[in-house]
């Protein structure tokens, strides 16, 4: 399953953006824009992300079609990660599906908490951009011995999911919420928040 994809980047990469300290500074990469589901899931990430792609899923780890890239702030100490890949089973999402997006986010939840003793849920709720429905989830973490913040938005829409997730060191939690602010004001058409249902 695409998962497992997401939560061995989620594991190991925000380990570069720690390690990437010790490398020579650079100028500030420019904005970058990011979209998603075929343009229904669009936002802006602000000046010093540096942008890679991630390794193409495969059939052989269950992750065929999943697709994604990096983010990395290295002044920050910030990461990024977004993926996009075929729903569990191939089925069809609607582009506002809460049923869908209830599952999902029990689905991603379980395995977090798989691959880390330490990940913790803090909240979770519902936005929209547009007429897309937006499951966001708050944890706390562990990567690489790193206590981290975690927000996880995961979006839904044909045969086709998306998981960004941006993640801080916890003891910047200031940096963090100003990130996912940035990263939510940009979205075009972004309604407030409901506790999910």
């Amino acid at each position: 399953m695409h998962r497992r994809l997401l939560l061995s980047l989620a594991l190991s990469l925000y380990v570069l953006g720690c390690q990437a300290q010790s490398a020579e500074p650079a100028p500030a990469s420019p904005p970058q824009a990011v979209s998603l589901l075929e343009g229904k899931l669009k936002f802006d990430l602000p000046d010093g992300f540096d942008a890679s792609a991630l390794p193409a899923g495969s059939a052989e780890d269950g992750t065929a079609g999943a697709s994604g890239q990096l983010f990395v702030n290295n002044a920050a100490r910030q990461v990024v990660v977004v993926s996009e890949a075929p729903t569990p089973g191939g089925v069809a999402a609607d582009d506002d599906d809460k049923v869908f997006l209830n599952g999902a986010a029990q689905g991603f939840v379980s395995q977090q908490k798989q691959a880390s003793a330490d990940y913790q849920p803090i909240d979770e709720d519902t936005l929209h951009t547009g007429a897309l429905g937006l499951r966001r989830i708050n944890a706390k973490g562990s990567f690489a011995g790193t206590p981290t913040l975690n927000t996880s938005l995961l979006a839904g829409s044909g045969s086709r999911l998306v998981v960004v997730q941006i993640v801080s060191r916890e003891d910047d939690p200031q940096g963090h919420a100003h990130l996912v602010q940035r990263v939510l004001d940009s979205m075009p058409a972004r309604v407030a928040a409901l506790a999910p249902r």
